[in-house]
């Protein structure tokens, strides 16, 4: 799996792109078994933080999502939970 993490108007730290990693690969290991390519963009707002995440699967299928939250990481779980869904249908 290549997952591309990019921050705009922040610097992607060790600790947030430790857990942008650990989150994609469980979901890879759960519900993929082909090769799967992610990017994940999180920018600095006025109010907190805003995530944009788009998986590219083997099959040609592009699946977005994207959550908004104070801190860093919490908007990133709501936009993983948000792909975790659409790969539930």
């Amino acid at each position: 799996m290549q997952i591309k993490g990019t921050g705009k108007n922040l610097d992607v730290g060790g600790a947030l792109r430790e857990h942008i990693e650990s989150r994609l690969l469980q979901l890879q290991q759960r519900f993929f078994e082909g090769s799967v390519h992610a990017h994940v963009t999180v920018e600095k707002q006025r109010a907190g933080f805003h995530s944009d995440c788009a998986l590219h699967l083997a099959t040609g299928l592009v699946l977005q999502a994207e959550g908004n939250a104070a801190d860093a990481h919490p908007s990133f779980d709501l936009a993983a939970s948000h792909l975790e869904k659409q790969l539930k249908r």
